[in-house]
């Protein structure tokens, strides 16, 4: 099996810069045109961990280029507050990596995928739906972290007890009771 080669990369944003690791197929050539494949880590992970060492090397192993990413506010990409889930910046965050894709000569404009794992699996399906320039998706046991939080982690529960409960706190409250 031959070596993979991964390169630091920086993906610029409008705010901050977004860190990337290039994971560069076997035999690579830099006047040669390779599809690239986009490798989102779960919510809490980093590129080094399941998008950047366990899928990330497979998939470079069978030709493609990839690119893992630390999400903006997390591991080694800017943004802040730090460690901040924030589910529009990260749907967002996959057009900026898409921006730089673009513009390295090896890489098929034409044939970039996604591959999330967890909470990547839902962010780059939403992404998938919004940047056309993705053309593949691919997502292993995908989470959709907003709606997942908005249900209070529980999607088969009915939202009626949540409006009563949050109904409750806008009624008035008088206090009760006798003179001490």
């Amino acid at each position: 099996m031959s070596t993979v080669a991964t390169r630091a990369a920086t993906v610029q944003t409008p705010f901050w810069n977004i860190a990337a690791n290039l994971l560069l197929p076997p035999g690579f050539e830099e006047s040669h045109k390779y599809p690239a494949i986009i490798s989102a880590h779960p919510i809490g992970s980093c590129k080094e961990q399941t998008a950047g060492n366990v899928y990330g090397p497979a998939l470079a192993q069978e030709g493609f280029v990839v690119i893992a990413f630390d999400a903006s506010f997390q591991g080694d990409s800017g943004g802040e507050p730090r460690w901040t889930e924030d589910p529009a910046q990260r749907v967002a965050d996959f057009s900026h990596v898409v921006d730089h894709l673009v513009t390295l000569d090896y890489v098929d404009a034409g044939r970039i995928g996604v591959l999330g794992i967890c909470g990547g699996g839902g962010y780059a399906t939403n992404a998938t739906m919004l940047e056309r320039r993705i053309k593949a998706l691919g997502a292993i046991v995908p989470v959709n972290y907003g709606t997942t939080r908005s249900s209070c982690w529980n999607r088969s529960a009915s939202s009626a007890p949540r409006r009563r409960g949050a109904a409750s706190f806008a009624e008035p409250r008088h206090a009760t009771g006798s003179a001490t």
